[in-house]
């Protein structure tokens, strides 16, 4: 966890279960022990949640905690979790090291527990692999009562459990469970390079700061490190397209670039989609660049939930689009947007526009009644209507359609 207290320090008081390597306790005690520091902090914030994020014996202990404290508002996250002990590799080398000696096992071990043997003292190991295998009966037959939301970060590649397996068994029994995999990840995931914990939460809206959450004042801006990463990712479009940009300045002059957009908001954009709306990444990540100006796009709800989730599901481009702002479609939330003076990206058209078919390029499907005139006159705020030219066209020459 150390490579994630930095970020995670950012939107957390955040707290760490050190269990020393001469430690004893049993999987009950530490149960007992961070099941009483749970509860002291609930009673000093009750109107806060508690995250708990738990790696390989971590996630089998918040998990069994969270089937213990029902009324509690826990959130997991769970990396890797040990759940599945009994199917690890290691197993088969527990059963022996209680019946033999040292000196007759570390001669023919090999791959992960050669790892663990020649760097962890014996007994140490030993202590762990019985906590593992404690944890494992302790939390499965509790895993149905659990309610809370849980985030599964899964590696393709770990060496240690079967933890891809793991995660589709543990995604059907818990009630509210989404998944984000990586596939050339291995166990200790966390320790890896490009690997942002605080990034894959804010990704799949799973930071929040009260009870329920809230799309407005819940988000967090991206930072530095997520802003260079999205403009890598979508650069391959960028490439593909060579984009330019034009805006209307305060004098009614046309110029290149976006120094015509206002400095401060409200602001509204409005537009017409494109076929599948690939702009609209270009657009919010420009605006970034050129003028440090944090776009929030309003989607359709399909497209922010879990409906394009994936059994095995890695991190995608509506990830990135919650992580840079954007939130479901309805009336409130664009009302808490204007009230904030927040850069509103809107497409009044919708999905239907997004799909058009063949013949229908650069047509309008706006509904007969903009009601987002209205709300945007009663917080005086800047509309920009705004086209793009090509986008249909290219699709056409690609034949998309």
């Amino acid at each position: 966890m150390t490579l994630q207290h930095q970020s995670l320090g950012e939107l957390f008081e955040v707290r760490c279960l050190h269990i020393p390597s001469m430690n004893r306790t049993s999987f009950e005690g530490l149960l007992t022990f961070v099941e009483e520091t749970l509860k002291r902090e609930f009673s000093r914030a009750p109107s806060r949640p508690i995250y708990l994020v738990g790696e390989s014996l971590g996630g089998s202990l918040a998990l069994a905690l969270a089937a213990n404290n029902l009324d509690l508002d826990l959130v997991l996250v769970l990396v890797n979790p040990a759940t599945c002990f009994s199917k690890s590799p290691l197993r088969p080398w527990f059963s022996l090291m209680d019946i033999l000696p040292e000196e007759s096992i570390i001669p023919f071990t090999q791959g992960a527990f050669w790892t663990l043997a020649k760097t962890i003292p014996r007994e140490s190991l030993l202590w762990k692999l019985r906590i593992l295998q404690s944890a494992e009966l302790y939390t499965n037959p509790r895993l149905h009562v659990v309610k809370h939301s849980v985030l599964l970060i899964v590696s393709g590649k770990d060496e240690f459990l079967p933890s891809r397996e793991e995660a589709l068994r543990l995604k059907s029994v818990l009630k509210n469970c989404r998944i984000r995999y990586f596939k050339d990840s291995g166990h200790a995931i966390l320790l890896e390079e490009g690997i942002s914990l605080s990034t894959i939460m804010k990704g799949v809206f799973f930071y929040r700061r009260s009870r329920a959450h809230d799309h407005v004042s819940d988000f967090v801006p991206p930072t530095q490190e997520e802003r260079e990463r999205s403009y890598e990712e979508e650069g391959l479009i960028s490439k593909l397209t060579s984009p330019v940009m034009f805006s209307t300045n305060q004098h009614g002059k046309i110029v290149k670039g976006l120094s015509g957009i206002p400095h401060e908001g409200p602001v509204l954009f409005v537009g017409i989609h494109m076929l599948l709306g690939f702009e609209i990444g270009i657009i919010v990540l420009e605006l970034l660049k050129q003028r440090n100006i944090l776009l929030r796009g309003i989607a359709h709800p399909m497209m922010l939930g879990d409906f394009f989730d994936g059994e095995l599901q890695e991190p995608n481009r509506y990830d990135r689009a919650r992580l840079h702002g954007a939130v479901p479609v309805s009336g409130k939330n664009l009302l808490k947007l204007l009230s904030s003076k927040s850069f509103i990206l809107l497409y009044p058209g919708g999905a239907r526009e997004a799909l058009h078919r063949q013949g229908e390029q650069y047509k309008l499907f706006w509904p007969e009644k903009a009601e987002f005139v209205r709300m945007a006159a009663r917080f005086e705020a800047t509309i920009i209507p705004f086209g793009i030219v090509g986008e249909d066209d290219i699709a056409e020459e690609w034949r998309i359609w």
